[in-house]
């Protein structure tokens, strides 16, 4: 299994020694999307969002076939060998499996994993959390 920290530098920002001096709206927006990424899913909701994430790598996948859409995905920043996920996510996943993560995984930190490594984790977790009954109004 492949999964590697994501990086969320820009190329600008690798670059420079010092970082850029952070103010008071970057703080907020740092703060929430650590709160978001360290958000905690019933093992329904989890599977869904995994789902999710899996059916949003279809398209790059069918662009990537060809040099224009290749270049579309350069352009968007989409890799076709990796998912971006939150390390939340990846934690809980683990614990559905009832596995222990091949390394230490931090929750608030975001993951590049291989798309058929997250579609394998998927299909085995399905397997062990039932579907939900869909329950209709009258």
């Amino acid at each position: 299994m492949k999964i590697k920290r994501h990086d969320t530098r820009s190329e600008r920002e690798k670059n420079l020694r010092d970082p850029a001096p952070v103010g008071l709206h970057d703080q907020i927006v740092q703060g929430v999307t650590e709160r978001l990424a360290t958000m905690t899913y019933t093992p329904d909701n989890l599977l869904r969002h995994i789902a999710i994430k899996l059916n949003q790598i279809e398209p790059i996948l069918k662009r990537d076939k060809t040099r224009f859409g290749r270049f579309i995905n350069r352009f968007n920043g989409e890799s076709p060998k990796y998912i971006t996920i939150d390390g939340m996510v990846l934690i809980q996943l683990h614990e559905v499996l009832s596995e222990k993560p091949p390394f230490p995984i931090e929750a608030k930190n975001q993951y590049d994993i291989d798309h058929n490594d997250l579609r394998d984790l998927y299909t085995r977790a399905r397997e062990i959390v039932p579907s939900p009954s869909v329950k209709r109004r009258r």
